[in-house]
């Protein structure tokens, strides 16, 4: 039904040295609501990289759902967030916080995650952490809301406010 990209940022699974647990998990999860995975990708925490590869499939693959693990710490290699903020056309605020709502178990961890959720042409761009199970989790609180926001924002949706 939408086409969906998985993009990982993560350094080390980049360089091979970590397996790529994340994928498997988000794949299952996403094929069981009807969503069509279309691309998988991992790349360096590199501003420019992450940029590069959301550009694309925004613009060249029109991706309609784009999830991004990885890179939403505090540390100096979580750009994640300023790669996304330089590319969003509108933030989802309220997706923002049902992401943080997902993390609920763990409120440290909630109140450090920079989840960052928008829109930049006609896809819906989403935020996750790195860890697979946290990253469902998430996916899961806001689930009904990405349906909502995709209907929105195809051209089916925008003919009325």
């Amino acid at each position: 039904m939408w086409t969906t990209g998985l993009l990982t940022v993560d350094d080390t699974t980049f360089v091979g040295k970590r397996e790529r647990q994340f994928e498997p998990v988000l794949n299952n999860y996403l094929e069981s609501k009807g969503y069509t995975i279309s691309d998988n990708q991992v790349v360096p925490a590199d501003q420019k990289e992450i940029k590069s590869v959301l550009t694309q499939w925004i613009y060249q693959k029109r991706l309609k759902l784009i999830t991004v693990s990885g890179g939403t710490g505090l540390s100096p290699m979580d750009v994640t967030p300023e790669a996304m903020l330089e590319i969003l056309d509108r933030r989802l605020p309220g997706m923002e916080e049902g992401l943080r709502n997902g993390l609920r178990e763990n409120q440290v961890e909630a109140m450090l995650f920079q989840g960052v959720v928008g829109i930049a042409g006609n896809s819906l761009i989403i935020t996750l952490p790195l860890s697979p199970e946290t990253s469902k989790q998430c996916l899961i609180k806001i689930e009904p809301a990405i349906k909502g926001a995709l209907m929105q924002i195809s051209h089916e949706g925008l003919q009325s406010g």
